[in-house]
């Protein structure tokens, strides 16, 4: 199967936020991986993205906008720019209101729910891809 992406594209969607750093990862692991989540999300409810993109039900364009997004933050999760530097775990409330976070890794892909209606996908809960 073919990649949705290129390391060039990808390279050009995060402008100054690209690192040389990023490309072994992004190129042998990110981009192949993140392009048979897609396809793999598609197949868990019945559809083929490949198939889609052929028929132009869904533009190729689209599909490569959302991979860029999920692997950029993903290769972003891993540099030291992170507003709350290394998060493994935090947890902060007051009053009524409540924050947790755990585990920034630049190892999982997610599919945040609006990407996942922008490609025309059934509601869902956020989807994680983990790379181990």
């Amino acid at each position: 199967m073919n990649n949705y992406l290129t390391i060039d594209e990808l390279k050009s969607f995060m402008g100054d936020r690209w690192s040389d750093q990023f490309e072994d990862m992004a190129e042998t692991w990110l981009i192949p991986y993140g392009s048979s989540g897609l396809r793999q999300f598609f197949k868990n409810v019945s559809l083929s993205l490949d198939d889609m993109i052929e028929s132009g039900e869904i533009e190729l364009i689209v599909v490569k906008s959302v991979l860029a997004e999920m692997i950029a933050s993903s290769l972003e999760a891993q540099s030291d720019n992170l507003p709350f530097g290394d998060v493994s775990q935090m947890s902060q409330s007051a009053g009524g209101y409540s924050i947790s976070m755990s585990g920034l890794s630049g190892t999982n892909l997610y599919l945040k729910k609006a990407q996942a209606r922008i490609l025309g996908l059934p509601s869902m809960t956020i989807s994680k891809l983990t790379i181990n």
